[in-house]
């Protein structure tokens, strides 16, 4: 490229000199000629003038070839020096130019970093033409412009990687600990979470209470990523909780929707599905609130039952008009219950056609067991072509027949040594509740408050929470509603899930029809026996009622456990210590 540059200056210069030499020696030639012919004429005719007789005789010098030739070798000779003088000079001005050019270069393949831009100087000489002096300087402008662009790239990745980390610590703490670490895994029930960033919308919380039911939430925040993290926090912390202290699924579901009243701004909200296994009444109760329905598929896979969504998401309704009631169906031994976010279902390809719940069904009912979560993630991945989804996918698969095993919920296996409670013995609590507030209000709940106010060790304050959760459901609803259990499992027997319906809008009528004078109380008295230095705990509930319970209570119940139970004024009082 420099020696084309060179000679293209060169053969230039020189092809311009040529051009001028030779036009130059014509017409200098030519008139030089004429001039001297002019000059002959006229000295002729003054001859003639003065000598007329003797104009014969006169012989003018002409110009002869040797005058010519060495007028052109003088042309000649200086033509050549002046193009030598131009070669040197464009010689010059090239090697000046190849110079710069050879600097310009190092300097480029010098820049390895930002800080080598601050020292970069395109014409550290200064250039022939003024024209490229102004191009390099220009480089320079742009070598400084990218220096600060450089530096600022620097400092925003900087911050990025602060972000990435504290990303990084965040995702740690919410899915490793508060999630991962605290989770229940009954074996049964197995969920996946495909999230569209580092932090997702959706979720998905297994909790075992003390009362021996099985809770399962899916939760879909508003939005994507962080924002919607932020947006589930407050349902995931109310859900924990509660569940552990042992509330009913209509408690947690108004405080969750009140909590995110209060917490968000009013554009934020949460679907959500929350289940309650419910082993001791052999009960399968589903709340579903804008989300896609969950569908039950028999053990010859078919889908017999839809969850609908029968309620809005958590945190639009106000607590005077949010539904707490979830549906209830008979407790199925068999079978596979799916669920999942709209996420799934709407995942979309590079046509614009959504995955849709037919493929979803015809997936649940003609996979094999082993492969449904897989199976079902997998095709949506290739429908869509992605491996990243747009949306969060969470999908969620209740196996009956391996959970039912898992939900035989024994007191008696939980250790009987209370040695514990030797620390804060003696003590007595007592909660006397009356009228509505028997329906407001979880009188075990508020035992396994106490429980763990006083720093009794969990396995006691489970087997305290379990009796008073068995012996005031007893009373409430054979002694004060006067539904005896054995009418619900009729109902259940012969109408199944009609059947269980129809109980629960009698007990309904029965709950705004109770008498305002109804009360149940619930006692807990810890004291130590000196003569055996023995420390006891005893669980006593008392109501008015006017049903008639059964009064074999530690055999209906299965409270062999116990040390001692007693049964006092015809079923209406009942003491059982441990």
């Amino acid at each position: 490229m420099r020696h084309s540059l060179r000679w293209f200056i060169f053969i230039a210069i020189l092809f311009c000199c040529l051009i001028v030499f030779l036009g130059a020696s014509l017409v200098s030639s030519l008139h030089y000629e004429n001039l001297i012919n002019q000059q002959n004429q006229a000295l002729q005719q003054e001859l003639e003038a003065r000598y007329p007789n003797e104009s014969e005789g006169f012989e003018l010098i002409t110009i002869t070839a040797d005058v010519r030739l060495t007028y052109i070798l003088s042309f000649i000779f200086f033509s050549l020096f002046f193009i030598g003088l131009a070669g040197y000079l464009s010689h010059l001005a090239v090697r000046r130019i190849n110079t710069a050019i050879d600097q310009f270069q190092l300097s480029i393949v010098n820049i390895q970093s930002a800080d080598d831009l601050k020292d970069f100087d395109a014409h550290p000489q200064a250039f022939v033409f003024q024209e490229l002096g102004e191009a390099f300087s220009g480089v320079n402008q742009l070598a400084r412009q990218l220096d600060t662009i450089m530096v600022d790239k620097s400092l925003l990745e900087a911050a990025l990687n602060e972000l990435d980390q504290e990303n990084s610590m965040a995702a740690k703490i919410l899915y490793g600990h508060l999630i991962e670490k605290n989770a229940d895994n009954p074996w049964g029930i197995s969920h996946r979470i495909q999230a569209s960033s580092r932090f997702s919308g959706d979720i998905v919380l297994v909790r075992r209470s003390p009362t021996g039911s099985i809770f399962v939430l899916l939760a879909d925040a508003t939005g994507h990523g962080l924002a919607a993290t932020i947006t589930i926090m407050p349902v995931i912390s109310v859900f924990d909780s509660m569940v552990k202290k042992g509330h009913r699924l209509t408690y947690i579901l108004k405080e969750m929707n009140q909590r995110l009243l209060v917490d968000l701004p009013g554009d934020r909200f949460v679907a959500a599905l929350v289940m309650e296994i419910d082993p001791l009444n052999r009960e399968l109760k589903v709340w579903n609130g804008g989300m896609p329905p969950a569908l039950l598929r028999s053990a010859e896979k078919a889908i017999h039952h839809r969850f609908l969504s029968r309620h809005m998401a958590l945190g639009i309704l106000d607590a005077d008009l949010f539904d707490a009631l979830p549906e209830r169906v008979p407790l199925p031994q068999d079978g596979k219950l799916i669920c999942y976010s709209d996420g799934l279902t709407e995942q979309e390809n590079m046509q614009g056609l959504s995955f849709g719940q037919p493929k979803l069904e015809d997936l649940f009912e003609q996979l094999d067991d082993q492969h449904l979560v897989a199976g079902i993630l997998t095709a949506a991945e290739k429908h869509a072509e992605k491996a990243i989804p747009d949306d969060d996918i969470s999908l969620l698969l209740l196996d009956f027949e391996k959970l039912n095993t898992s939900l035989h919920y024994s007191i008696s296996q939980a250790p009987r040594s209370i040695n514990s409670t030797q620390q804060v013995a003696p003590f007595q609590w007592h909660i006397k509740l009356q009228g509505q507030q028997l329906i407001n209000r979880a009188l075990p709940a508020m035992t396994n408050d106490f429980l763990q106010t006083l720093g009794i060790n969990q396995e006691l304050t489970q087997q305290v929470f379990t009796l008073a959760h068995q012996l005031t459901s007893r009373a409430l609803h054979e002694n004060l509603l006067q539904l005896p259990a054995a009418i619900k499992y009729r109902l259940l027997a012969g109408q199944g899930e009609e059947g269980l319906r129809h109980y629960y809008r009698k007990r309904q009528e029965a709950l705004e029809n109770l008498n305002p004078d109804s009360f149940l109380e619930l006692s807990l008295d810890c004291w130590t026996d000196p003569t055996t230095a023995n420390t006891h705990v005893e669980v006593s509930v008392r109501d008015n009622g006017s049903g008639q319970a059964e009064l074999d209570v530690k055999t209906r119940l299965q409270l062999d456990w116990c040390k001692q139970v007693e049964v006092l004024e015809a079923g209406h009082w009942v003491k059982a210590r441990i």
